[in-house]
């Protein structure tokens, strides 16, 4: 079966689910901006970066899980019954370690919440808030073993319209209870937690009509099925542990040693460098279940095609947004947050440094680790040590600065290169086959458009003032992606 199709429905699917999203986020956080004060918004993307901690408390067992069902679905007729008591002794599984993440919330709220100093907001609701977020941290995790099996039954695409619809939903209630209401932390707590009841509700619904056959399927849970899943899941663990100190410690930092008050500007534009990664690698993501099925029935070549379509969109999509954040940042966060809200240019230029080079060697990490290869484990939790050590060694000097330099040496110094080398080796892909169609176009994509758009900018600015200046050159950026995009169609790849 051609998994092209299916591919394309993943990322219009995603990419459909990732723009909604990302525009019901900018909406939030701008009417956030306006309703709490910098304390409670300090607090919140807190709560949010800690939220990321979640990723980390299956223990790396959802990826090897979907990774594992995604193979054995190749021909699911044959593997039901193996299928069937993988989903049994899951579902005990993921229990346990939904409960455990309650637990494990809670504990560092009354860790982390002690240490920060509070002089405009209620250390009661601060609390509560934290409380009601781990219980849906929990449920979340419960979530788990469906979203496993709806992406490792083919059906990935549909996890992020569900996402999105449920995100959506989320942020227009906590826009209401802001607005309105006149909420706070507790009531986005709330509703954020009842959003992910809503989740699980939808899943599964969905599941029950697509997958009758294999749900209907009871087997006795056996461990014996699961043991052979646990040392790739432990090292897939300690991968997401590095990706954890690397980007999601950077408020813990920011607001111990410069104050909560620090954290929203720096959120902000982190924030959006975010959503263009999540943009970025939806293509390798949405890829990923398919190219197991490719590989495991030895269809190299195409695994290297899709590789290098993923690779160069992926690259498209975070290098455009970076050269409108380095030309317009500025102009474009005055109008979304308004006066007083900017972030230093030079900021904004190793932001996009750092989110380049990720999205470049996460794409090569995915279709490496689509053929069941966990070997990043070690230099994702380098990575993630010299960031936490550069922090400590560059905020007091620098600031804000120091931990995004941080952040940006650590992953130069592991992940930027190591992963892209050994991602290459392991997909048996030419390194020159790379250069040809991805990197050297890019290259000469970013500095094309980065000089012209910068040059349209200043020429307009000059003739009929700053106004203009902004809209013209991301109309230039616009037409020389759209350029290069007709390029990449009409060029046979490898």
């Amino acid at each position: 079966m051609n998994p092209n199709p299916k591919i394309r429905f993943a990322i219009i699917a995603s990419w459909t689910a990732r723009s909604t999203s990302i525009l019901s986020f900018l909406l939030l956080l701008h009417v956030m901006f306006k309703f709490l004060n910098k304390e409670e918004l300090g607090i919140w993307f807190i709560i949010g970066q800690l939220g990321s901690f979640n990723n980390l408390l299956d223990f790396g067992f959802s990826a090897i899980v979907t990774r594992r069902i995604a193979i054995l679905s190749v021909d699911k007729i044959l593997n039901k019954d193996e299928l069937a008591t993988i989903i049994s002794t899951s579902k005990f599984v993921f229990r346990f370690l939904s409960i455990s993440t309650m637990f494990i919330f809670l504990l560092i709220g009354l860790l982390v919440i002690p240490i920060i100093h509070l002089q405009n907001t209620k250390i009661t609701s601060v609390i509560l808030s934290s409380v009601i977020v781990s219980v849906g941290y929990g449920i979340l995790t419960w979530n788990g073993l469906w979203s496993c099996l709806l992406i490792g039954m083919g059906w990935n695409g549909w996890d992020a319209l569900f996402q999105s619809v449920i995100n959506i939903l989320i942020v227009i209630t906590q826009c209401i209870v802001l607005t309105w209401f006149h909420g706070g932390l507790v009531s986005l707590a709330i509703v954020s937690t009842a959003g992910s009841i809503g989740l699980r509700y939808i899943i599964l619904n969905f599941l029950k009509g697509k997958e009758t056959i294999l749900l209907s399927v009871n087997r006795p849970i056996n461990i014996v099925v699961i043991r052979p899943l646990l040392l790739p899941a432990f090292k897939n663990w300690l991968t997401t542990l590095g990706a954890f100190f690397i980007f999601k410690t950077d408020q813990i930092f920011i607001s111990t040693f410069c104050g909560v008050s620090q954290v929203p500007e720096y959120t902000a534009v982190q924030q959006v460098y975010s959503c263009l990664y999540n943009g970025s690698v939806a293509f390798s993501a949405s890829a990923n279940p398919h190219v197991c099925r490719l590989w495991a029935e030895k269809r190299i070549h195409e695994v290297h095609k899709i590789f290098i379509k993923c690779s160069y969109y992926g690259l498209m999509v975070i290098s455009f947004g970076s050269i409108i954040m380095l030309t317009s940042g500025n102009d474009l966060l005055y109008i979304w947050l308004g006066p007083g809200h900017a972030a230093p240019n030079l900021l904004l230029v190793i932001f996009s440094i750092t989110w380049i080079l990720e999205v470049n060697h996460v794409t090569v990490a995915v279709f490496s680790r689509a053929t069941d290869h966990e070997e990043y484990s070690m230099w994702s939790l380098a990575a993630g040590l010299l960031n936490i050590l550069f922090c400590l060694l560059f905020i007091k000097r620098f600031g804000i600065i120091g931990v995004a330099l941080s952040t940006c040496l650590a992953q130069l110094l592991t992940n930027n290169w190591y992963v892209v080398l050994h991602g290459f080796r392991k997909l048996s892909l030419p390194p020159i086959s790379f250069i040809s169609f991805v990197g050297a176009p890019m290259l000469l994509y970013l500095l094309l458009s980065l000089t012209l758009a910068n040059v349209s900018k200043a020429v307009i600015s000059r003739i009929s003032g700053s106004a203009l200046g902004v809209p013209v050159s991301i109309f230039v950026t616009v037409m020389i992606t759209t350029i290069f995009i007709l390029f990449k169609s009409k060029r046979p790849n490898n």
